[in-house]
């Protein structure tokens, strides 16, 4: 499954997705696409946010709601430094 992960992320970036440039695609629709229910505190929520996000129903990366969505998503998933 970690193979089908990376291969679905890394494509992603080669569409044109980066960090840190516009809504978080490649983390978020990774997580979305491919849960990780093998990981010990993987939750309902992180899952949840994940799909939100991954679906981009925001008016830009500056939006309020997804600013909010993609930091809690970033708390639950352990990926903290990105929500900076």
């Amino acid at each position: 499954m970690e193979l089908k992960r990376t291969i679905f992320h890394e494509n992603l970036h080669n569409l044109g997705y980066r960090h840190g440039d516009g809504i978080e695609f490649p983390y978020t629709c990774e997580a979305s696409c491919f849960p990780y229910k093998d990981k010990e505190n993987d939750s309902q929520s992180e899952s949840l946010l994940a799909c939100k996000i991954c679906n981009g129903d925001y008016p830009s990366e500056e939006s309020i709601d997804y600013l909010n969505d993609f930091v809690e998503y970033s708390d639950l998933s352990y990926k903290r430094s990105q929500s900076y």
